[in-house]
């Protein structure tokens, strides 16, 4: 795609479900409807605008759905090694979790840089020798290997 769905997040803290929504793109070729996804995010967080950890949209998503689509389960990937990261993303891609520094939100390339961070999710969808390709506010962002060791929190490979 060149165009990837927002799912809001550029006005409610809800990358962790709009990550969810952009591997099932990439797994069905088809995007899920943005109101779905909103609606599953709200349901999770009872209506409330909050960022989510990672097991209640994994375990949201295993039970219930999002967008009509289940997961059967996920596999934490030992993020720093690279070798394995490489083949869960050639494998279907990767939900992630990282200490986004917030100076690099903007950035054509994600490097690890100092400073504040915010956690974000992204759906890791590629990688190249550069790094991981991910989809986050709309658009393809690429990354270094450097800044994926530094700023992964979690690496979660689904089984769709």
């Amino acid at each position: 795609m060149t165009v990837w769905p927002l799912y809001d997040n550029d006005r409610l803290a809800d990358c962790s479900c709009a990550a969810a929504a952009h591997l099932i793109t990439l797994w069905t070729g088809d995007a899920p409807p943005e109101k779905q996804v909103v609606e599953a995010y709200e349901a999770i967080t009872g209506g409330r605008d909050i960022p989510l950890p990672e097991i209640a949209v994994l375990k949201y998503w295993r039970d219930t759905g999002i967008a009509g689509h289940r997961i059967s389960g996920w596999t934490q990937i030992p993020h720093a090694d690279l070798s394995h990261v490489r083949d869960a993303i050639a494998g279907g891609g990767l939900y992630a979790c990282l200490a986004l520094p917030e100076s690099v939100e903007s950035a054509a390339l994600w490097e690890p840089e100092d400073g504040p961070t915010i956690g974000h999710f992204v759906a890791v969808i590629a990688s190249d020798e550069t790094g991981p390709i991910c989809i986050t506010w709309g658009r393809e962002q690429p990354m270094t290997w450097a800044f994926w060791v530094a700023c992964v929190r979690t690496a979660v490979s689904c089984e769709h």
